[in-house]
């Protein structure tokens, strides 16, 4: 291998190595930013949706995957407690974090 290549192929490793460690960082980032916005008083734009639909039934989806139809049965500020069918006809309670929750759908 000549100068040109090992230079080449040592930098595309040094990039990589650095970029290991940028998902790691990203979620720090984010969650001192969630610290911050709880800080100063910026309330949840999900918690005022969720108000409404506390005993309602609907479809919750989370950022994990996470889907099912149930019933909102509380919340508070970080956290929201959900009652769902799950297999076999048994009632489940899931609690999800609000900043968890990708999207929802009223079922009339």
């Amino acid at each position: 291998m000549d100068s040109g290549g090992f230079c080449l192929a040592a930098a595309a490793f040094v990039m990589a190595a650095s970029m290991l460690g940028l998902p790691r960082k990203i979620k720090r980032l984010d969650k001192k930013i969630r610290k911050l916005y709880k800080n100063n008083g910026v309330k949840n734009d999900m918690s005022k949706l969720l108000e409404e639909l506390v005993g309602k039934k609907c479809t919750l989806y989370s950022v994990s995957g996470f889907g099912s139809v149930g019933t909102i049965l509380s919340f508070d500020e970080d956290w929201v407690k959900f009652e769902y069918d799950s297999k076999k006809d048994k009632k489940t309670i899931k609690i999800l974090k609000i900043d968890d929750i990708d999207s929802f759908e009223i079922k009339e």
